[in-house]
């Protein structure tokens, strides 16, 4: 048992990166609140010495989990929220503005593909089959303007998602960050 609580944080940490300080961090969470331990103490301390007061402590594991389980719903939640956002943001689209203001994205990213595998798939082999001499010559600059317009709409599209103060949406890493009191 002592060796699943020391392997702990590294193993959590190669199954998703950063994961194993994050258990680390719930460990001195829960040893500041709960002993006699300085700050400095906790930082000291080693895995194996925190697993070992965890194995001495019952209540110390048993508030450790339920830490655990607080920060899992608190990602849960957070997860939930986005969505939400997203959802909502989904809806006032539908809702908003004439059908060319809701379609112009959706229209050109379907038709770019289609246009390339047209021009460069189908004619020819069409042209191919048929023993006729069609070839299609498409202006670079197009597809470079064309590429560039769907490119500028995806970023603008980005900008639009982001909540109000240019912030970034929260998830994990805001978690991770209050976690780590930074």
């Amino acid at each position: 048992m002592g060796v699943v609580k020391t392997a702990a944080p590294i193993a959590a940490n190669l199954v998703l990166p950063g994961s194993g300080s994050i258990v680390g961090g719930l460990m001195d969470s829960v040893l500041k609140t709960h002993s006699t331990y300085s700050d400095d103490e906790i930082k000291s301390l080693g895995d194996e010495e925190k697993a070992a007061i965890f194995s001495k402590h019952p209540e110390l594991m048993a508030e450790l989990k339920t830490k655990a389980m607080e920060l899992e719903a608190s990602i849960a939640k957070e997860q939930t929220k986005n969505m939400s956002d997203v959802n909502e943001t989904a809806r006032a689209e539908l809702n908003a503005g004439n059908w060319w203001q809701k379609g112009w994205r959706p229209f050109n990213g379907y038709m770019f593909p289609v246009a390339v595998i047209l021009c460069y798939v189908v004619v020819p082999v069409w042209a191919w089959h048929a023993n006729a001499l069609l070839t299609v010559e498409v202006p670079a600059t197009l597809w470079v303007i064309w590429a560039g317009i769907l490119g500028v709409a995806v970023y603008g599209r980005n900008q639009e998602k982001k909540p109000a103060g240019g912030t970034s949406p929260g998830g994990i890493m805001k978690v991770i960050k209050t976690l780590r009191g930074k």
